[in-house]
């Protein structure tokens, strides 16, 4: 049994016809001159910078012990405080309902808790008043939890979103909360991105948080997944962090429909000693062959440029490329000299001395 649906043309029952909208069998059809001319539409405002919009979807996965709740807590910090977080500004105090099924409540507090701290310009206010949490194993022992990809639970769900209207829920993470019997399966994963797309609909961004695959290339399950998501984050282990003490990543975007091409090159993110620290503007392979060089395993640019698969003019490309001269110092000025010079031998090796940061 079909449908009907009237399209209303325009012109038919007005002069202009560009007013024209219609509800037939439950849609809603509309003309394009209606949509043009409807001023109650308006440019999604940002939560976060570009990188996450109102009624935005994002995809968050990494790695198991990368840092991704880190990021996560760290993003709705921002959101719910009117703060800056990697570089991102959150122009305004909103609400986020954090939904985790996955961490203690006292793992969740002792992070929340530094988070809070770890930024002067974050009003504790405001983070304490705009961030809601529903946790599973902050339930009483007769409580069932719901799980995402059960139709059944949606409207379980979606009544808790509209009861607390944040403007950004927060999903941590999709192992925990979400049930997929053939992961590999696109039809699989469809009760949930329908329930990402209804919870859209209430006027709410959301950001999901997913683990990587075994090969750690994207995104565990179907790639159907990404389809519906305007950003993908990917989160990798950052090469010259070997040895830091606390959260160390390299966040970059693999798709993000409203950023530019600047911004989409990544972040270095680390979280220690109580404080983010944030650094713009990286080439991974920029990271990956400054932690070869301060290994020590090789002693001239013609070995680390073939271990490297380049060629040594590559290799030097490369680091001419880089604008973040901070990060490896006297590599540039070595790797882009003769390392026949004694000069530029001498610089290799202070550079392999340096203590790691």
């Amino acid at each position: 049994m079909s449908i009907p649906l009237s399209v209303v043309r325009p012109g038919a029952s007005k002069p202009r016809g560009d007013k024209a909208s219609s509800s037939s069998g439950g849609f809603k059809i509309r003309s394009l001159g209606n949509l043009l001319d409807d001023d109650s539409i308006h440019p999604r405002g940002r939560l976060l910078g570009n990188c996450l919009l109102e009624r935005g979807l994002v995809l968050l996965y990494a790695p198991t012990g990368i840092g991704k709740s880190w990021l996560s807590l760290g993003i709705a910090a921002a959101v719910a405080s009117r703060s800056s977080f990697g570089g991102f500004d959150a122009p305004s105090a909103q609400r986020v309902l954090y939904i985790d099924g996955e961490m203690d409540v006292s793992d969740l507090k002792n992070r929340f808790g530094a988070i809070a701290k770890s930024d002067d310009a974050i009003d504790s206010r405001r983070l304490r008043e705009n961030v809601m949490l529903f946790v599973r194993h902050d339930q009483s022992d007769d409580t069932v939890f719901p799980n995402f990809s059960n139709p059944d639970d949606r409207e379980r769900i979606l009544s808790v979103i509209r009861k607390q209207k944040p403007h950004l829920v927060v999903l941590d993470n999709l192992s925990t909360l979400s049930s997929v019997s053939d992961e590999n399966a696109a039809a699989s994963w469809d009760p949930l991105l329908e329930l990402l797309q209804d919870i859209k609909r209430t006027g709410t961004a959301v950001l999901v948080v997913h683990h990587s695959n075994k090969a750690g290339s994207g995104y565990r399950g179907s790639s159907k997944i990404g389809v519906l998501f305007d950003a993908i984050i990917r989160l990798q282990e950052d090469p010259a962090a070997i040895g830091f003490n606390g959260a160390a990543f390299l966040w970059t975007f693999g798709k993000a429909r409203m950023l530019d091409g600047e911004t989409k090159a990544g972040i270095s993110g680390r979280f220690g000693e109580g404080r983010w620290s944030w650094e713009r503007q990286y080439d991974s392979s920029l990271h990956r062959i400054v932690a070869e060089v301060r290994s020590r395993k090789y002693t001239s640019q013609k070995e680390l440029a073939a271990a490297s698969e380049m060629s040594p003019g590559e290799l030097s490309k490369q680091l001419r490329q880089d604008r973040r001269a901070s990060l490896h110092g006297g590599t540039k000025a070595l790797l882009l000299g003769s390392q026949g010079s004694c000069c530029c031998r001498n610089r290799w090796r202070r550079l392999q001395g340096r203590r790691r940061r």
